[in-house]
């Protein structure tokens, strides 16, 4: 059996190393609780995959075409006087000035769409931050 690189997990290097210049430590799959002194922190989950529709690719091809939504959450303390938009900007900044990352992303429908959305948190600690979803196609 031949060992074939694992195509998906090297756009998820990628993008952790793309997000690493913004100076924000980066962690991948984290699911606890961030205590409040360890903000700001980026987390980058996996999301899910499918197999992207196949439009007008040939019936040999369907299982070549991927589509994945990883997942970029930022979580700030709105105190240290960084805003979510700015915060948000510079993710975005970097994500889509990276020629390597946009190389590795099917020609033409690399990014097909990005949701964004904010929240905030009250009560024993203040959070802020947002949520980033990227909806990828590549090929495997």
């Amino acid at each position: 059996m031949v060992d074939t690189p694992d195509k998906r997990e090297e756009i998820l290097s990628r993008i952790a190393d793309v997000l690493s210049p913004i100076g924000v430590p980066v962690e991948r799959n984290r699911q606890l609780e961030i205590p409040e002194e360890d903000l700001p922190r980026i987390v980058l989950n996996d999301g899910g995959e499918e197999i992207a529709p196949p439009g007008n690719t040939p019936q040999g091809r369907m299982f070549m075409r991927w589509r994945m939504e990883p997942e970029i959450v930022y979580y700030l303390n709105p105190s240290d006087g960084v805003s979510v938009n700015k915060a948000y900007q510079s993710v975005l900044d970097v994500i889509r000035a990276d020629a390597i990352l946009m190389g590795m992303l099917a020609r033409d429908e690399g990014v097909s769409s990005v949701r964004f959305e904010t929240y905030y948190a009250t009560g024993r600690t203040t959070l802020a931050g947002f949520r980033l979803t990227l909806t990828l196609i590549y090929d495997k």
